[in-house]
Formats: C-alpha cells, sequence, structure tokens
C-alpha cells in the first residue's frame, strides 16, 4: 500500500508540474504577443500622431508668414498704382514726393509688422550687381539677385521678396515693380519685421522646440530662440540638422528625419522659403515614452491579475489532489470508514478516475476484511 501511495504521489506531482509549466507557455505567448502589438502598432499610430502635428506647425508658419506677406504685398501695390508716387518717380516734384514719404510714413505706423517703406529707381538693380563687393558672397547671382534696399544694405531676392540683416536682426523685404506706359521705371520697396511674426512661431511651438527658416540658398535667417546668426552657425548639431535638410529638399519640399537627438520636420513653402522644426527626440516622443510606461503598468497588473486566477486555478486542483493524498492516508492507517467527495467521482479527468479506483478499492478491503472476519470466527468455532 505505502508503495501504491508513492506512486499516487508522484504522478500528482506530474500532472501539477506540466500544469504550471503549460500556464508559464501561455502567459510568456500572451506577453510577446501584447508587446508586439501594442510597441508596433500603437507606438507607430503615436508617432504618426507627432508628425502630423508638426506637419500643422509648420502649416501654421505658412499661413502666418503669407498673410503678412501678402497684406503687406497688397500695400506695395496700391503704392506702386499711386499718382504721387509715379510724379515724384518722373518728375522729382517736391510736393509729391513729401506726400509719398508722408504715406510711407502713416503706413510704417499703422501696420506694425511693416516698419518700412521706400521707392528705388531701376538702375539701382545694374548698378549694384555691376559691384565687385558681391562676388565675396561666394555664390552666382543675376540683375534680380541685389538691390539697395529700405536700410541701405544689400539683399538677396527671394523671387518678389529679399532678405538682409540690420544689427544681425534679419528681415523680409518684398518689391513690387513701378511701371508706366507698360515700362518699368523702379521698384517700391517694404521690409517686414521678422521679430514681429516670431512672436507667432514661437506660441506655435512647443515647449524646447525651436524653429528655423531658411532662404532659397539655404541659409539660416531666422532662428525663434532669438539668437544671432553667428551663435546659430557655431552649432553643429543644427548645422548637422541644416545640411541634412538641404539634401533632402533635393529629394522632397517636405519629410522629417532624427539626428542629433532632435526630430526634425521640415516643409519648403515656396521656391524661396523653408522652415525646420527642431523638437528633442525626448520632447517628440514624449507621449510615446509615457504610453510605454503605461504598458508596463497594465502588463503589470496583467500579470498579477494571471497570477491569481492560476493560483486560483491550481489551488482548486491541488485541493482535490489533497482529498486524494488524504484518502491514501487513510488507507495507509488502515481506516476504511471513508466517504469519497461526490464531486471527486463525478469528475472526468485522473482526479475522477482514481477517486473511482480508491472507491472500488475500499469496497474491496471492506469484502476482504469482511471475509477475513468471517472465516476467522468459522475457525473459532470450529476450535471450541
Amino acid at each position: 500500500m505505502k508503495n501504491e501511495g508513492k506512486k499516487i504521489m508522484v504522478n500528482f506531482n506530474s500532472i501539477r508540474t506540466k500544469m504550471i509549466i503549460s500556464l508559464l507557455i501561455v502567459l510568456a505567448i500572451v506577453i510577446t504577443s501584447y508587446y508586439l502589438i501594442t510597441n508596433l502598432y500603437i507606438s507607430d499610430i503615436l508617432r504618426k500622431d507627432v508628425e502630423s502635428k508638426n506637419a500643422q506647425t509648420l502649416d501654421y508658419i505658412h499661413v502666418i508668414l503669407h498673410s503678412n506677406i501678402d497684406s503687406a504685398q497688397e500695400t506695395l501695390e496700391r503704392f506702386a498704382n499711386d499718382k504721387y508716387l509715379i510724379s515724384a518717380a518722373l518728375t522729382g516734384n517736391p510736393e509729391d514726393i513729401n506726400m509719398t514719404s508722408y504715406m510711407f510714413t502713416m503706413v510704417a505706423q499703422t501696420k506694425k509688422f511693416m516698419p518700412s517703406l521706400s521707392y528705388q529707381n531701376f538702375s539701382c538693380v545694374t548698378k549694384i550687381a555691376a559691384q565687385s563687393t558681391l562676388s565675396s558672397v561666394g555664390r552666382s547671382y543675376s540683375s534680380r539677385d541685389y538691390c539697395i534696399g529700405v536700410t541701405s544694405t544689400k539683399a538677396p531676392y527671394l523671387s518678389s521678396m529679399y532678405i538682409g540683416a540690420t544689427l544681425g536682426i534679419p528681415f523680409l523685404g518684398l518689391t513690387v515693380p513701378v511701371t508706366v506706359n507698360n515700362t518699368m521705371i523702379g521698384y517700391v520697396l517694404g521690409s517686414l519685421d521678422m521679430d514681429f511674426m516670431r512672436n507667432y512661431f514661437v506660441e506655435a511651438q512647443s515647449t524646447r522646440s525651436y524653429i528655423i527658416l531658411l532662404d532659397r540658398y539655404n541659409n539660416i535667417f531666422l532662428d525663434t530662440r532669438n539668437v544671432t546668426t553667428a551663435v546659430v552657425n557655431a552649432n553643429e548639431s543644427i548645422n548637422a540638422g541644416v545640411r541634412l535638410v538641404s539634401q533632402e529638399l533635393k529629394v522632397s519640399d517636405n519629410g522629417f528625419f532624427e539626428t542629433g537627438g532632435y526630430f526634425i520636420e521640415y516643409s519648403k513653402f515656396d521656391e524661396d522659403i523653408t522652415a525646420i522644426l527642431f523638437q528633442p527626440t525626448e520632447d517628440a516622443f514624449y507621449v510615446i515614452n509615457n504610453v510605454q510606461i503605461i504598458q508596463l503598468y497594465i502588463l503589470t497588473i496583467f500579470i498579477l491579475l494571471l497570477s491569481t486566477i492560476i493560483s486560483l486555478i491550481i489551488s482548486s486542483i491541488t485541493g482535490r489532489i489533497n482529498k486524494i493524498t488524504n484518502i491514501v492516508e487513510d488507507l495507509s492507517k488502515g481506516e476504511l470508514d471513508i466517504e469519497i467527495d461526490p464531486k471527486l467521482k463525478a469528475s472526468k479527468d485522473e482526479v475522477g478516475r482514481l477517486a473511482n479506483a480508491f472507491e472500488r478499492t475500499i469496497v474491496s478491503l471492506k469484502l476482504a476484511m469482511k471475509k477475513t472476519g468471517n472465516k476467522i470466527l468459522e475457525e473459532k468455532k470450529e476450535g471450541e
């Protein structure tokens, strides 16, 4: 009996071990599937959301920039057709010059983003283009590339616009041709205060991110951190990003990439202006990082719940096994008045079969004991 009891216990332990291993395999599969789904699918969705929001920021910059440009352009076009300005340009009439100057001053006072206006005759372009000092720029230029601007500094054109700097502060300039009888006699020039627009750009960007605008030569002329061009050019991570953008612009007018700890998204608005949004990678994907932390919390809770469920399942099974063990122990002590739980006998698994087998064994033992007792009584009677 003791040997049989030991064999039974070994079988029980085998069942328990197989069960635990099976549940651990299932748990490992569930955890692996969870990470594959969340990290590959959800993270991809959140990353696209970051890219979309940054693209919206660049679109907003485009709208702000060109709404101011369009407003200034309309003003310059009105001046280009103004009779006083045309008369002043053709005749040099002092009264017309004074009237034009007065109108320029009024516009500069009322339109804060347009601090100055002026008129230049056509000879400005050809004279400045002929100056040898322009060769120091190191780029090819045409008769449209340079002209004396409103601040008396040379400024490269951007199609109908040009960019210059006064004391290191960039401004955007617009030009509108003045024509008489289909002949161009000069330009109306106006400047846009980039510091004025910088405030709008700063509001659009998120904390620790910043925006850089490039001219058509991919030179930096605006940085929302309000630093000088020299400081910007000394920052290698920024220059590396700008160089990569310059290369990418040969392929696409907009895009994004990661480099030097920054997530960079860029968009070329037209042939002349490119906006670049620099955002620290950890900030750009802050939401993704938070989601991954939340995933860990959820996973921890999931493991605890699953462990509890597994524990309850194993406890329910080991409880049944303990009942069988108690039966074996009672039998080993010679106890035959044992009642087996009907639920154990009704079970269709190994435990149920064992319970029924023990019941038959107990019945057989009781019959054997009864026969043995009867035989002893008979022998006693014969001896008397």
